[in-house]
């Protein structure tokens, strides 16, 4: 990868995630990671959140008056973006401490266009959630090795 590490952009989408979304962005902040990174909220909701974020220095924020859903949140994140590497992490997520210095540490090895990670279960109280997230995300579970997962 040579010298320069890549620029990230961080791309969460928002939609009434007021009380959500700090936690999210808490997180990307006290990242551990050895390359600059910028954290883009494109918000599209009228709970309050965009207003919230104005001030925020460390969160650029796209707004739109039309409520986005989530492919087209996250392009518009993409189009604001600097990065030449994009990360997309969802409001009600919480990143582990290392997930962007993961991110760098994977994608080079083999110039990859696109890396995920292991996905936990946030509704583990949940039957229907539970059994959602192990019909769905079976391939992403913590614990294995790295490996190519379609998805």
């Amino acid at each position: 990868m040579g010298s320069e590490r890549p620029r990230l952009s961080v791309i969460v989408p928002s939609y009434n995630s007021g009380e959500k979304i700090p936690r999210c962005l808490e997180a990307l902040k006290a990242l551990e990671v050895e390359a600059p990174f910028e954290i883009i909220v494109v918000d599209s909701g009228d709970d309050g959140t965009a207003e919230a974020l104005e001030s925020d220095e460390g969160v650029r924020l796209v707004r739109s008056p039309a409520r986005l859903f989530p492919g087209t949140t996250r392009n518009r994140g993409a189009e604001a973006a600097s990065g030449s590497v994009l990360c997309f992490i969802d409001a009600d997520c919480v990143p582990s401490a290392d997930w962007l210095q993961r991110i760098i540490e994977a994608r080079p090895a083999e110039n990859r266009t696109a890396v995920g990670g292991a996905i936990l279960n946030g509704t583990p109280e949940s039957a229907v959630g539970s059994a959602e997230y192990f019909s769905e995300l079976s391939g992403l579970l913590p614990g294995g090795p790295p490996r190519k997962v379609d998805f």
